[in-house]
């Protein structure tokens, strides 16, 4: 090293070097040695394309030779290197700069060559020609002396001593490998946490490694090889070819090259998900001059359809793969998949097969034909989460092909994002047709070139569309107008209508661009040709398709008068509406025409401004426009806007482009619901709609609204399924009701049922294909009800309503939720007035606040006093556990808390934990004082009843808190039967000690107000102790019952003992002094509910 000329760094704490040039681009490095250093003898980024300041530098018996670390440069020459006996890498190349190797000798080391080209990102869509390239190099296998099993048994660097514990890979037993295929990747890969030479990121679109000059010496013993490829790479190998090459003592069938299978630990859903990723089946290596493969222009391919029809069925690889577009026709019947005998890259030309498979390369070796890397590639911003897969290339001499894409490369809290970029690498003839299927909807923007192409090297690519729309072809950046176009003087463009489709396809000859559409086999026919991208935009538009009969009898109608009517409907000028084809419907005279309309904006020139932004303007206004039109035809009134007497109608909608949804991040806590659907069962259902809709829709008039396929009984608080659909007056499904922001939309609400039965859940519906299912449906109280669906948008409509009636039955036992209510001092309309729905929002916030390990669902609130019902569960799903959640809301809830809203503040009074039994009510609870009225009234009327029939017995115990229903006591036992005449006590109660006080004592005379300093308990067992014994109940008994009543109610009046006495107002009690004759049989009517002659109520 020229001394003075750049700063040197012996070591470093975590990467110690021999050499570390760092950043320089100008160092002159001559006649250098670094030998044993534990990482690498240099760091560098090399030396710039153009300049010339490196020779004869040497680094031998490191661990690494020469590390390029993310060069500042646009391409990194090592120019005069001799890099020998190192353990892992003779050269690593971990850098976004291209490579140039030349006039170098890389000898007996583990690995000569590693290169991981990074940048730029696939899913930045940008074009970049990265390459290496190897010139008038040596790279030299193992020398005479190395024994086989030489690395094993040598001193391995350990992850102590080298801070990474990742080595260069080996072949079989410790073979050595020459060089890799190199990796064009669009990001770094994960060293040193992970191995360097694992890649982390999709492959970059493209790239491309020459080989030229090269001589490979010495690969003709152990496993080694001179070139081979990383198993580790799942997504692609970019195009390699080779010239002037030399070989010396290399077994041209064992050692020369030895490609990899896909690997079935790749096939999960966390990488490939259910086939085998790309890269090992669609390699390509071409000798230009036959120095490797002895014939000029000889290619090498992979064996793409390796494990096709396996009986190991989790290659996921065979004839079932197939899209559905190429095994159905046109009319429904089914196409053989016999139809393409040839599985695999297409090896066919003119009828004859031009590719031997070669066992020792386990590549197929192909003669008389060029190969080129076709590049298929969404560029719309769902392009990670929408999968297009398995894509099917096929030609008509019997060929097929399938890809599956890239990796998994994403890492989504811990796990794979499951998203997948839609970049797909496959290997065509020159000069050939292809038919190109996706498994599901195209792509609103696709990109496709081939790869390294010369300027005459052509393709014919045919696409198939689900749906008839404007495409727009783009090339080298201006639009490529359709065969069937023509530019009229103001710029625009009109349709040509005297042509047949067959007429319009392009040939193999025709110009670059050159392309048709063929709107009723849904084909894309383009001529792709050179280096240079072709990209196909969809444009929006409407596709109607109108047969009319006119209104006077007349057989002709004036177009420009249909085009001046639908413009003055929709409100968009009239050169964005175009009669594309007219077609008499048979020879019935005044049997009306069939007219398709397209609507959409004039075709823009620069492919630059066809962007996202604009596309989106674009099918905004259309939708607009195309709400209008449906919902006239819905409302019946087209036929009054043409003119015209209006016998079918059918309707293609525009499509808006998705969101830009790359790196996107997920919501855990949504991505850990358990749900009974997996997620590519939700997108293969999402996918099936969109191509459903994606064709054209006859619009019906609909007549009817129908409830069907109920469940006629369900278990409260569980999902009620009920599905409906929407029917013409002859009883037709109507596929499409209204379009955009203007769908029809229907409410399920409850015509009769119990008191506060509610609908929880969503009880709204828009329809699809005709049917609207509601399933996230439930009631809050058990009972019968009748159920009617309503549409409530557009409004005023007259159609027939349909109804459903539902039997609600007990909770499930096991059931893990439970219906719980809060009532809250305050009236519901002065709080929550019109704001429900801001209401419902804030009570679920401020419920998982005040409880964050509980979950509130379907809360509810309804006026009289505001009441606030709500479903608790718990993450474990758990009735135990909800039913312990309960009890602790309504001990944390004893002393109430305060809600704020809409500026105002009120406080929760009671909580239930059982809403239905608590029914609702709007009542305040006042618990100990009804229940002794209830109870002592029970005692009472017990008393005057045992009187009666002087037969039965009670003992002197009361329990407050169960009274027995001598029916149900499998202790009593009737002593005949029909009769109220038992063998045992009657009712059995009892009070703690503590309570007991004298009868007598307590007792204050007829009509005189209880001792309000004792307690309610303390009084209300004071007369349930007075009935010392009802063996010989006398009238005395009864008045001391009353008299008890009396005080009872004296001190529930009284604020001292029950301060909720301000809201008793719906207890009443007749406190009027009574004698036992006035409660006699006969005397007084005892229904309870009913009131006296004074309206005193019982």
């Amino acid at each position: 090293m020229e001394t003075g000329k750049i700063p040197l760094r012996m070591t470093t704490t975590k990467w110690m070097l021999a050499l570390r040039l760092g950043k320089q681009k100008t160092a002159s490095l001559k006649d250098n040695r670094c030998a044993g250093s534990e990482r690498a003898g240099f760091s560098t980024q090399g030396e710039e394309l153009s300049s010339n300041v490196w020779q004869n530098n040497v680094a031998h018996s490191c661990l690494w030779g020469i590390f390029v670390r993310k060069a500042k440069i646009e391409v990194t020459k090592l120019n005069s290197v001799v890099l020998w006996q190192n353990y892992d890498f003779g050269v690593v190349h971990w850098s976004t700069s291209s490579l140039v190797i030349q006039n170098s000798v890389l000898a007996d080391n583990g690995f000569s060559v590693f290169a991981m080209v990074v940048g730029p990102h696939p899913l930045g869509h940008a074009l970049t020609s990265k390459y290496v390239e190897y010139k008038n190099t040596l790279i030299y296998g193992r020398n005479a002396n190395s024994a086989c099993d030489e690395r094993k048994k040598s001193v391995n660097p350990t992850a102590k001593l080298t801070g990474i514990g990742y080595h260069s890979p080996v072949k079989g037993k410790g073979g050595r490998i020459g060089i890799y295929l190199s990796n064009f990747m669009g990001g770094f890969s994960g060293w040193p946490k992970k191995p360097i030479q694992k890649p982390m990121s999709y492959s970059s679109i493209k790239g491309l490694t020459t080989l030229n000059g090269v001589t490979f010496a010495n690969f003709d013993r152990c496993d080694d090889v001179a070139i081979s490829d990383l198993k580790s790479n799942g997504d692609c190998f970019h195009p390699m070819k080779m010239s002037g090459m030399k070989y010396s003592g290399v077994d041209m069938e064992s050692n020369l090259l030895h490609m990899n299978d896909p690997q079935l630990s790749f096939v999960n859903s966390a990488d490939c998900v259910d086939m085998p990723c790309d890269a090992k089946k669609k390699i390509l290596i071409t000798d230009l001059d036959g120095t490797t493969l002895g014939k000029a222009g000889t290619t090498l391919t992979s064996r793409s359809e390796f494990q096709w029809d396996s009986e190991d069925q989790r290659w996921g690889m065979g004839d079932y793969r197939l899209p559905n577009q190429m095994t159905t026709a046109m009319d429904g019947s089914a196409i053989k998949p016999s139809t393409w005998p040839n599985k695999g890259i297409d090896r066919m030309l003119n009828g004859k097969k031009v590719c031997e498979f070669a066992t020792h390369y386990n590549m197929y070796k192909c003669s008389g034909v060029t190969y080129k890397m076709l590049i298929i590639e969404s560029m719309d911003g769902d392009t990670e989460i929408r999968r297009l897969s398995p894509v099917a290339l096929a030609t008509d001499d019997g060929s097929v092909d399938l890809m599956n894409g890239p990796m998994d490369h994403g890492w989504c809290g811990g796990y794979t994002c499951q998203q997948r970029i839609s970049t797909f690498y496959a290997l065509v003839i020159v000069g050939k047709e292809y038919k190109l299927y996706l498994t599901s909807t195209q792509p609103q923007s696709m990109r496709y070139m081939l790869v390294d192409a010369a300027a005459g090297d052509k393709i014919k690519l045919d696409i198939w569309y689900a749906k008839s729309q404007r495409l727009d072809v783009y090339y080298k950046g201006k639009y490529k107008a359709p065969t069937n176009a023509k530019k009229k003087t103001d710029g625009t463009y009109s349709y040509v209508t005297d042509k047949k489709a067959e007429q319009l396809y392009p040939k193999i000859n025709s110009a670059a661009g050159t392309n048709f559409f063929d709107s009723k086999k849904h084909w894309l026919s383009m001529l792709i040709q050179g280096p240079d991208p072709f990209t196909i935009k969809t444009s929006p538009k409407i596709v109607l398709s109108l047969t009319l009969e006119s209104v006077d009898g007349s057989e002709f109608f004036n177009e420009d008068k249909i085009i001046e009517n639908l413009a003055a409907l929709l409100d968009v000028p009239k050169d964005k509406i175009k009669i594309a084809k007219i077609v008499a419907e048979g020879r019935r005279k005044r049997s009306g025409q069939e007219f398709q309309i397209e609507i959409s904006e004039p075709a823009i020139e620069d492919e630059a401004s066809m962007d996202v932004t604009k596309v989106t303007e674009m099918a905004n206004e259309l939708t607009k426009a195309s709400e209008t039109f449906v919902e006239t035809v819905q409302k019946g009134e087209l036929g009054k806007v043409l003119n015209a007497q209006v016998k079918s109608v059918a309707v293609q909608l525009p499509e808006i482009p998705p969101a830009d949804q790359r790196n996107i991040t997920v919501d855990q806590e949504e991505a850990a619901k358990v749900t009974d659907t997996t997620y590519a069962k939700k997108k293969a259902k999402e996918e099936a709609e969109k191509a459903e809709n994606a064709a054209s829709i006859p619009l019906l008039i609909p007549n009817s609204l129908k409830l069907i396929d109920a469940t006629k009984r369900v278990a409260v608080l569980s999902n009620l399924a009920l599905r409906s659909k929407v029917v013409t007056s002859d009883d037709k499904i109507v596929p499409l009701l209204g379009a955009g922001k203007k769908k029809w939309k229907a409410k399920l609400a409850v015509i009769k049922g119990p008191k506060n039965g509610r609908i929880l859940g969503t009880e709204q519906v828009t329809f699809t294909n005709g049917y609207g299912n509601l399933t996230d449906i439930r009631v809050s109280r058990k009972g019968q009800y009748k159920f009617k669906l309503s549409v409530f948008y557009p409004e005023n409509l007259s159609h027939e309503i349909g109804d459903i009636t539902v039997d609600i039955t007990e909770q499930d036992k096991d059931s893990p939720y439970k219906r719980v209510l809060f009532k809250f001092d305050a009236n519901y309309a002065e709080i929550v007035g019109e704001k429900t729905a801001d209401f419902t929002a804030h009570m679920k916030k401020l419920l998982k606040e005040k409880f964050p390990k509980y979950t509130f669902d379907d809360i509810d609130h309804y006026a009289g006093s505001l009441i606030v019902e709500t479903t608790v569960s718990t993450t474990s799903k758990n009735k135990d556990d909800t039913t312990a959640a309960v009890k602790k809301i309504a001990e944390d809830t004893k002393s109430g808390f305060n809600v704020e809203f809409n500026g105002k503040t009120v406080r929760m009074a009671e909580f239930s934990g059982d809403a239905e039994s608590s029914g609702g009510s709007n009542t305040v609870a006042v618990v100990v004082p009804v229940v002794i009225v209830v109870l002592l009234a029970g005692l009472a009327a017990g008393g005057f009843f045992v009187y009666k029939k002087k037969q039965n017995r009670v003992s002197e115990t009361v329990h407050m808190s169960k009274v027995k229903n001598v029916d149900s006591d499998p202790t009593l036992m009737r002593q005949e039967e029909g009769s109220n005449i038992y063998s045992n006590k009657v009712v059995s109660v009892e009070m703690s000690p503590e309570a007991e006080v004298d009868a007598e004592a307590a007792e204050p005379a007829q009509g005189q107000l209880a001792n309000t300093e004792q307690p309610l308990a303390k009084i209300a067992g004071s007369v349930m102790k007075s009935h010392d014994s009802l063996k010989n109940l006398r009238r005395r008994s009864i008045h001391k019952a009353l008299q008890a009543l009396n005080r009872l109610e004296s001190a529930v009046n009284d604020p001292k003992y029950n301060p909720m006495v301000d809201q008793l107002d719906e207890i009443c009690i007749d406190s009027r002094p009574a004698t036992a004759d006035s409660l006699m049989p006969g005397t007084v009517d005892s229904t309870p509910g009913t009131s006296d002659s004074e309206g005193n109520w019982r």
